[in-house]
């Protein structure tokens, strides 16, 4: 059996609890050095619902650099975590069940 994809883990949880369980354990894997490497402002931060989540995604999408290492480690997580968000909202829309 293959390893799922973050993408896919988000896509295939049925309720928001699940998606956010996703995000957070995402977050939690990423190295010493890829933490490290993100300004403070945009380190992981408790996680506790899809609100959660979309505002850090939000903060992640607004942010610039000129360093193109920190560059790509931003527009990694903004991607998930707004993917993470969208399903939240489909799954929020569909009144908590998966499609």
């Amino acid at each position: 059996m293959k390893d799922h994809t973050w993408q896919e883990r988000i896509e295939e949880a049925g309720t928001e609890p699940e998606v956010v369980a996703v995000a957070r354990d995402y977050l939690a894997r990423l190295s010493q050095d890829e933490y490290a490497e993100l300004p403070i402002a945009l380190r992981p931060r408790k996680i506790v619902d899809a609100n959660d989540i979309a505002a850090y995604a939000l903060d992640l999408a607004r942010h610039e650099a000129e360093d193109p290492d920190e560059m790509n480690l931003v527009q990694r997580l903004a991607q998930l975590m707004s993917l993470a968000t969208v399903r939240a909202s489909e799954l929020a829309a569909s009144g908590g069940r998966a499609d």
